[in-house]
Formats: structure tokens, C-alpha cells, sequence
């Protein structure tokens, strides 16, 4: 899944719950789930969520040779899709203001 599919999918849930249950993790975990970039933090980037006991919480890390680059925590996304970013006319101009957001003011 790429970064702008997660961010349709995202898009389209009505609950951090629904969310969590729709990529099978635990909502009442202790560790914050995390989408992580493959190898560059754009729009058409794989990503894969892991959690922050994994990645230690930090924002680059590499595992089996891959580097990974945090993008946003997964209830984060949920909560900036639904609230700062739910007005935007189409979903590139969402990516690139959400691409803007992480890399200058998150």
C-alpha cells in the first residue's frame, strides 16, 4: 500500500477503532502504531506500520537492510483527516498539504 492509498483508506473509516480492527491491531496497546515510508517519504512510497516498540520511536530505522521514514502515527492520520485536513477539494492536494505538514510542521 502506498501512502496515498493508506491516506483514501484512512479517509473512508468512521472510528480510530474501525481503524484499528481493519489492520488487526490492538487498539488498547500500549505502543503507538506507526506508518513508516520505505526508503523516501513521498506520496507514492510503500509503507508498513509498525510499532513504536519496534522502531524505539524513531523517526528513521532500518530493518533487513530497508530504511524506513516515519510518516504519522496511525491514530494521528485518522484524527488529521478528520479534523484539520477533512476540507480539501481532491485527494493530491490533501497528500501534498499532508506531505507539507510532516515534513515542515509536525
Amino acid at each position: 500500500m502506498k501512502i496515498i492509498e493508506i491516506i483514501n483508506l484512512i479517509k473512508e473509516i468512521n472510528s480510530v477503532e474501525s481503524l484499528f480492527n481493519f489492520f488487526n491491531l490492538d487498539i488498547d496497546s500500549e505502543f503507538i502504531w506507526m506508518i513508516y515510508a520505505r526508503e523516501v517519504l513521498d506520496l507514492n512510497s510503500e509503507v508498513e506500520l509498525f510499532s513504536e516498540e519496534e522502531t524505539e520511536g524513531r523517526l528513521v530505522f532500518e530493518k533487513n537492510g530497508v530504511n524506513y521514514i516515519a510518516f504519522f502515527a496511525l491514530d494521528h492520520l485518522w484524527d488529521l483527516l478528520n479534523n484539520e485536513f477533512a476540507n480539501y477539494p481532491n485527494d493530491e492536494t490533501l497528500g501534498n498539504r499532508l506531505m507539507h505538514y510532516r515534513k515542515y510542521d509536525a
